[in-house]
């Protein structure tokens, strides 16, 4: 059944597992990036505003924050 599922729609196994990878990766990096900046904004709104001052939300992106820039993009 599976080999002629592959042959119908001309995807091997390989494909197959790396599509599914590269899915699961994306909602990791979508579920990782929403999860720390709402956790951002409540430390931001949670701080001691007169010893901490905002300094405005970064333009860099979470990738480099957090994980470094010399990762492989296979997953990031």
């Amino acid at each position: 059944m599976m080999n002629s599922m592959i042959k119908e729609n001309g995807v091997t196994f390989k494909e197959l597992e790396q599509n599914i990878y590269a899915w699961i990766c994306q909602i990791g990096r979508e579920f990782t990036k929403e999860f720390l900046e709402r956790y951002d904004r409540i430390l931001m709104e949670d701080r001691d505003k007169k010893k901490y001052r905002n300094k405005g939300a970064h333009t860099d992106n979470c990738k480099n924050r957090v994980w470094g820039s010399n990762l492989s993009e296979d997953c990031l």
